[in-house]
């Protein structure tokens, strides 16, 4: 292929007669993607085909090489980033021959929910219908999340499982507006298990593009040395020695989340979400039904078109700055969305209804149970009225002051978006009281309008699923066994809408497309194996080939040492 030339919007002039001339620039107007400029001098581009894998042929025993393999797309500069480049991850490997009469290790990498069974990271993502923009299957289950053995013997590798597990994620922000989420994770291999691991991880700016993901690690030695292979390997230690594991977790942007895409682009700029910033947001249907055409193409509570459609709820409302029109409102809510995206990840929930308003979801997407949590973060609660006026908020706490945004006129007695204020990540930093979620819905009043005018427009539930707040509008609570569907998807939206213009209140779309998001390593439950497979040993009645093999220096004979 060689070099992939292009020229800056601006580089060029065409005359009369139809020639182009160059204009000379600092930088230059004209460079090659991907090899030249500052882009790291890689090696120019060749027809390669489609290779899944990196063979080297040219390595030696015993070293260690390191590689870092990438993706990436070349666009136009008149249609946004010139180039997009996967996050480049660090693979370690030491190559070693084998001996002829010896067993290698085999082993397995893969990603379980709870059953054990190994999720299909090869899974493709669902299809959008053009016409009404409704899916036709599950989201793909994350495949970001890397356990590697940086300096392991691996001859000396017990059999079974090394396991590092996703225990749950608490609540922080975008990167530039709050201190970090924490995932909390348990590390086990054989009988050592070290619980109550914590890692801050850092999130991307809240202006970064589409796509831009954050990358960390964390390590401890956890493995500990075969008996047997320890033996066969002369290996003989005094005191208790474990090999290292290493974890990379990655997180995602805004740009990336139904609860910010709107924020990201409407008052961040972030380019190529327009359509998104309207229709790429998370929906909900009744379990086994079809969901409802044009499910996200309006910002204000619908029966049908705000966030899907549900038997026995007459509205569905969630609050997110910039996906609505109100200026005053906006600002508030984009630290809500900025908060409630850090605890959010793509994928199918089942929620099934319980006794007396208790609710269990289920992940269907990767097999695990999404957690109460009663502060924010990777897990569901409902917000009451009950819990609200028990954390001791008060009317004044709505009417301004540093808790209150100083719009509209809310009742402490009805649920508006302002209420949202009394939760974790928000009541704190702005001086008001804060509240728990609670395990158990409430029909309250509740106040959808924005902003809140203190007149309950019907009553219903207000519940919390991975950072993004669904208000319900509903008269009783759903009869035991219920079952609702949950769609949470992330990507890049285009569609033809009326009003002509994308706003926050569209009475049709059709001619959707879909381009696939990132995602991100914070699934609460989910389990990142290394599986010893097959251990090292020695085949006893095989005899190995030393054709090959040489003492040095080679062994020589005389009668006398003069």
């Amino acid at each position: 292929m060689g070099d992939l030339v292009q020229t800056r919007i601006g580089g060029r002039v065409q005359f009369i007669d139809l020639t182009t001339n160059l204009v000379a620039t600092d930088p230059p107007s004209v460079d090659t993607a991907v090899t030249g400029g500052a882009s790291g001098q890689f090696p120019e581009l060749e027809d390669t085909g489609i290779p899944f894998a990196f063979v080297d042929l040219g390595v030696r025993n015993g070293f260690t090489y390191h590689y870092a393999v990438t993706a990436y797309d070349v666009n136009s500069f008149a249609s946004g980033p010139s180039s997009l480049e996967s996050a480049r991850v660090t693979q370690t490997v030491r190559p070693r021959s084998t001996a002829t009469n010896t067993t290698p290790v085999v082993l397995t990498r893969n990603i379980t929910g709870d059953d054990a069974v190994q999720l299909d990271l090869l899974a493709g993502w669902p299809n959008i219908n053009a016409a009404d923009g409704t899916f036709d299957g599950f989201v793909p289950p994350t495949h970001v999340g890397l356990l590697t053995l940086p300096t392991a013997v691996l001859e000396a590798l017990p059999a079974g499982d090394i396991t590092v597990r996703t225990d749950s994620v608490d609540g922080g922000f975008a990167g530039g507006f709050g201190p970090a989420p924490t995932l909390y994770y348990t590390m086990s291999a054989g009988d050592t298990v070290i619980p109550n691991g914590a890692a801050a991880l850092s999130m991307p700016t809240f202006n970064a593009p589409q796509a831009t993901v954050n990358t960390g690690s964390f390590s401890a030695p956890l493995v500990p040395y075969d008996d047997s292979a320890s033996a066969i390997l002369g290996l003989d230690f005094t005191q208790t020695v474990l090999m290292p594991i290493n974890f990379t977790w990655t997180t995602i942007a805004m740009a990336d989340a139904s609860p910010s895409v709107a924020t990201a682009n409407g008052r961040y700029g972030v380019s190529g979400l327009d359509v998104s910033r309207y229709v790429g947001h998370s929906r909900w249907y009744d379990e086994g039904a079809a969901a409802p055409a044009d499910p996200v193409i309006t910002s204000v509570v619908s029966a049908a078109n705000t966030a899907g459609t549900l038997t026995g709820v007459t509205g569905i409302w969630v609050p997110q700055g910039y996906r609505n029109d109100i200026a005053n409102v906006n600002p508030r809510l984009r630290t809500v969305n900025a908060s409630g995206m850090s605890a959010w990840y793509p994928a199918d929930f089942t929620l099934t209804w319980g006794a007396g308003g208790t609710v269990t979801i289920r992940d269907v997407t990767h097999n695990v149970n999404l957690p109460f949590r009663q502060r924010a973060g990777s897990g569901y609660g409902f917000i009451t009225l009950d819990s609200i006026l028990a954390g001791g908020a008060t009317q004044a706490d709505l009417d301004g002051g540093p808790g209150g945004d100083g719009n509209g006129t809310p009742d402490i007695n009805i649920i508006s978006y302002k209420h949202l204020y009394f939760t974790d990540q928000f009541c704190t930093d702005w001086g008001i009281p804060c509240s728990n979620l609670s395990t158990t819905a409430q029909i309250s009043a509740l106040d959808t309008s924005e902003p809140p005018d203190g007149v309950a427009d019907g009553n219903g539930i207000v519940l919390y699923v991975n950072g993004e707040q669904y208000f319900f509008v509903m008269s009783a609570l759903p009869a035991d066994g219920t079952e609702w569907h949950l769609k949470a998807i992330t990507g890049v939206f285009g569609a033809d809408c009326t009003p002509p213009a994308y706003g926050p209140v569209m009475t049709d779309c059709d001619n959707y497309t879909f381009k696939p998001g990132t995602r991100a390593s914070i699934v609460p439950g989910l389990n990142y194996n290394l599986t010893v497979e097959q251990q090292f040993g020695i085949v006893a009645d095989t005899v190995g080939d030393l054709d090959n093999v040489h003492t040095v220096p080679d062994p020589y004979y005389v009668t006398t040492s003069l």
